[in-house]
């Protein structure tokens, strides 16, 4: 028997849960990259979760055998697949943060680059809402919204607006 399991009581309770949620997260790392490797782009994601997950539960396994035998050698080797296990967890932080900013870079590049061509003279299309449904005061309050939605009452847009709304109105009676 170790000397360390024997000097620290508390080390068996905290070994014993620790292989116990070892398990437990090296068989869900398993589970979630099976079913990521069940798509091609997913099997870049899914076959690294379901090594770190194995190599979880083999240092699950190497921590069972050190409280069983008081191997030192045990230990060295959970703590190794353990030590595997996190560095295959960092690199996927890595990538994932690289990724995350990558987006958000691509993203504020569409933005900058559809930005010139946002019309700012948009207005609501006045002439579809006949294809639905609606009672005459909705129809009303839609053509009055579609007319003050025109910002620049210059424009030959205004003109067709204001006339539409005017026929409009007279159609009512």
């Amino acid at each position: 028997m170790s000397d360390l399991l024997t000097s620290i009581p508390m080390l068996r309770i905290t070994i014993t849960k620790l292989t116990s949620d070892m398990r437990f997260v090296g068989l869900f790392f398993i589970i979630v990259g099976a079913f990521y490797s069940l798509t091609i782009i997913g099997a870049i994601l899914g076959i690294p979760l379901i090594i770190s997950g194995l190599r979880l539960r083999e240092s699950s396994d190497s921590f069972s055998s050190y409280m069983l035998s008081g191997d030192n050698n045990m230990l060295e080797r959970a703590l190794e697949r353990q030590s595997r296990f996190f560095f295959i967890q960092k690199i996927f932080i890595i990538i994932t943060l690289v990724v995350m900013v990558l987006y958000v870079i691509a993203i504020i590049a569409l933005i900058i680059a559809v930005l010139p061509y946002v019309d700012k003279n948009m207005y609501f299309s006045t002439w579809t809402f006949e294809h639905y449904s609606l009672g005459k005061v909705e129809q009303t309050i839609l053509v009055v919204q579609s007319f003050l939605a025109v910002q620049d009452f210059n424009t030959l847009k205004c003109g067709e607006n204001l006339a539409y709304l005017l026929m409009y109105l007279d159609s009512l009676d």
